[in-house]
């Protein structure tokens, strides 16, 4: 009789929980949940024990697919870079990431800025960085603030220490620098 009562109960406790768990995932559709949430994160990567680049967030949420796996930080992003000695040398922000874990490439949005150590600020909308290449490129408008003037374009192409950059379609006012080091010839791009 003990037997019969344990195994009744267990049936009813088994029951109860699986509709409390078929309760929970109603009205939750077909939507993805993160298969881990972190706050306050700080992503480290090196190359060969040499600090390369870290990202920093207030909030990654970690999704995984059968296909893929990609970190997701709708509360924004900063990424520091370092050169080969650990020194840093750019860093890039955003209001909202995404990351590919398997291509390691990772997307910025709505408000990215990339700024370097000559004081160089690039401002876009989009922009993605391929972290095996180091290299940041984007296909959108973009303006550069440099100490000798703003220079305007869609689409970029620039190292990840934002030491050298191509700008497509460029316009804007730029000074040259002649041969005494000071700056006094002005150009106009178209």
């Amino acid at each position: 009789m003990i037997r019969l009562c344990i195994a009744v109960l267990s049936l009813l406790t088994f029951f109860s929980c699986s509709n409390e768990i078929s309760e929970a995932l109603e009205g939750q559709g077909t939507e993805l949940l993160p298969a881990q949430t972190t706050y306050n994160a700080v992503i480290t990567y090196s190359n060969n024990g040499i600090v390369t680049s870290k990202l920093y967030s207030p909030r990654i949420d970690h999704y995984e697919t059968k296909d893929s796996s990609y970190f997701l930080m709708n509360k924004g992003f900063r990424a520091e870079f370092f050169d080969s000695l650990g020194h840093f040398t750019s860093e890039l922000k955003g209001m909202k990431g995404t990351f590919l874990e398997k291509s390691r490439i990772m997307y910025g949005e709505k408000n990215v800025t990339f700024k370097n150590l000559k004081g160089e600020h690039l401002y876009t909308d989009h922009l993605t960085w391929y972290q095996d290449s180091s290299l940041i490129v984007t296909d959108a408008p973009v303006k550069i603030v440099r100490t000798a003037g703003v220079i305007y374009g869609k689409g970029l192409e620039a190292s990840e220490d934002f030491s050298s950059y191509s700008i497509h379609q460029i316009t804007g006012t730029m000074y040259v620098q002649d041969d005494d080091s000071s700056f006094t010839e002005k150009d106009s791009l178209p």
